[in-house]
């Protein structure tokens, strides 16, 4: 393997690696909100320690109220 080729693999990887964990942390995120939702907190609130946007928050809610 040429040093361009080891280059290019070691990108590919560190960049696999990232979305991985962007990928988790999104999942976490959500499954906050969903465990807040479940807990009946306030909306401002899911929105201040999840920091997703309202929208999101809202498509939650209705997802879990179509799950009952």
């Amino acid at each position: 393997m040429t040093l361009k080729e080891e280059k290019v693999s070691y990108m590919t990887y560190e960049m696999k690696m990232r979305e991985a964990h962007d990928a988790g942390r999104e999942e976490m995120t959500i499954s906050m909100a969903v465990k807040m939702l479940n807990k009946n907190k306030p909306l401002e609130e899911i929105m201040e320690f999840t920091e997703l946007p309202k929208k999101r928050i809202e498509e939650l809610e209705e997802q879990l109220q179509t799950e009952h």
